[in-house]
């Protein structure tokens, strides 16, 4: 089915929601057929389908690829790759999903090694705003290029803008608000203000590059010294299961990274994993969480931790002989 035929088969509403999200003009006095026509016109453009492959990420794109040599959707492949199921280059007739005819030939001619190299850059690039986002929770866009620059000088700034501008708003874990990457979490918890007032004028923390790539992976842990003190009173001395007091130190330090207190609130985390603290094994336990909390990195401090703030602040009285302003 050759795209056009595709969006014809779409109810009207449907088709002038597509038209207006591709900024037709003059849509709302176009019949059918002339609204079908104009948006086949945008779907088979170069320049628009570039954009379709910059907004999807590495295994995404892969699958693309793959469907176009073998020609077999699965409703697994229609769920990764569902973008293109909005905008119409998959059809879906008699129960059955398949490509749009004109689909390999646009693949074919725009997904170049140049294009290669720039999902690469892209796939990157959302890393650091994934990482970002978890370590910083608010952090400006100019300061995501300027990290992102001096530590790979890959794509120009406006490049580099255009491509977040590209793909906010598909991002689960971010959003640009205020010209900056903020965590869709502190957004919903209306945390924003409050955020942003505690961190004033600290510095940022900047991971390498090689230590930043490792953030990027899912269920990544920094195994400070203290956590894996903790981890081991709690496995080795307290009896627990390995998995489970995996599982409460991984609980812990996520308490530790979003709490503002010396001594986080970590007494519920123990009755939700059944652990007993008593006489013999409070005193050490809290003393351990109070240590996993010093040693990790918070949003509150820009990615540094309570110590490390400690020592700056410690450093900066020394050469100024008065208080920092982000104290």
């Amino acid at each position: 089915m050759k795209i056009f035929d595709n969006i014809m088969s779409w109810k009207k509403p449907e088709m002038l929601d597509l038209a207006k999200e591709l900024n037709i003009k003059g849509r709302s006095k176009m019949n059918k057929g002339e609204v079908a026509e104009s948006i086949s016109k945008i779907l088979l453009s170069d320049e628009y389908f570039k954009t379709v492959l910059a907004a999807l990420d590495k295994e995404q794109t892969e699958c693309l690829v793959n469907l176009c040599e073998s020609n077999e959707i699965k409703q697994s492949d229609v769920f990764k790759i569902r973008l293109l199921l909005e905008l119409g280059y998959i059809s879906f007739e008699n129960e059955q999903y398949s490509l749009c005819d004109e689909v390999k030939y646009l693949v074919a001619k725009c997904y170049t090694n140049e294009s290669k190299g720039g999902l690469e850059v892209r796939d990157k690039i959302i890393n650091y705003c994934n990482v970002f986002a978890e370590l910083y929770e608010i952090v400006p866009l100019d300061k995501v290029f300027e990290i992102y620059d001096k530590q790979n000088h890959d794509i120009s700034k406006e490049d580099f803008m255009e491509l977040i501008n590209t793909v906010n708003g598909k991002m689960d874990l971010w959003e640009i608000y205020n010209n900056s990457i903020v965590n869709t979490y502190v957004l919903e918890e209306g945390f924003y203000d409050d955020l942003l007032k505690t961190q004033g004028n600290k510095p940022f923390y900047i991971p390498s590059r090689k230590k930043i790539m490792k953030m990027a992976n899912p269920g990544y842990i920094e195994e400070t010294n203290e956590y894996l003190a903790l981890r081991h009173y709690l496995i080795k001395r307290m009896g627990m299961d390995e998995v489970k007091g995996e599982n409460l130190c991984f609980e812990i330090e996520m308490e530790c990274k979003m709490s503002n207190e010396n001594a986080p609130d970590i007494l519920s985390l123990f009755d939700k994993y059944n652990v007993e603290l008593n006489d013999n094994n409070a005193k050490k336990v809290i003393g351990l969480v109070q240590a996993v909390n010093l040693n990790t990195r918070k949003a509150v401090n820009r990615g540094y931790t309570d110590l490390q703030i400690e020592e700056i602040n410690n450093r900066y009285m020394v050469q100024n002989d008065f208080f920092p302003f982000f104290m």
